[in-house]
């Protein structure tokens, strides 16, 4: 997969899910929480951004400072994060439930997603990252 797909994918997907724990976080965390119980639709979901992830990180998994290197880092710790979330389905709920109940929490990390979907989506069009 190249970059520019996932930095499309990725970042629309972080964006659809930022604006919302911005705007409402109470109510966009209770959602979370309940999503997070359904353990099959938990690790289908981890499973699809791991297969992502690892098809990014199969034609260059080198990483660096640049945009390219970026998105590659975040690949990796995309991959990371979803085989860990895949495993040990309890561990994902566990923190999910902590952050939930946090509007601030909350609110910070719609900020963070929002803010990496954006630039996701304006490097997914960038001359620095089709090279």
């Amino acid at each position: 997969m190249n970059l520019e797909t996932f930095c499309i994918v990725v970042g629309v997907y972080e964006i659809m899910i930022g604006i919302p724990l911005l705007v409402k976080p109470l109510a966009t965390g209770r959602w979370l929480e309940g999503a997070m119980k359904e353990d099959a639709l938990l690790r289908a979901f981890c499973l699809l951004f791991l297969i992502l992830a690892v098809l990014v990180i199969t034609q260059d998994a080198s990483i660096g400072t640049d945009a390219a290197g970026l998105v590659r880092l975040l690949a990796w710790a995309t991959a990371v994060e979803c085989l860990v979330f895949c495993w040990w389905t309890k561990w994902a709920r566990d923190i999910t439930t902590w952050f939930c109940d946090k509007p601030h929490w909350m609110r910070f990390l719609g900020i963070l997603a929002t803010g990496v979907g954006v630039w996701l989506l304006k490097v997914s069009d960038s001359v620095a990252i089709t090279g």
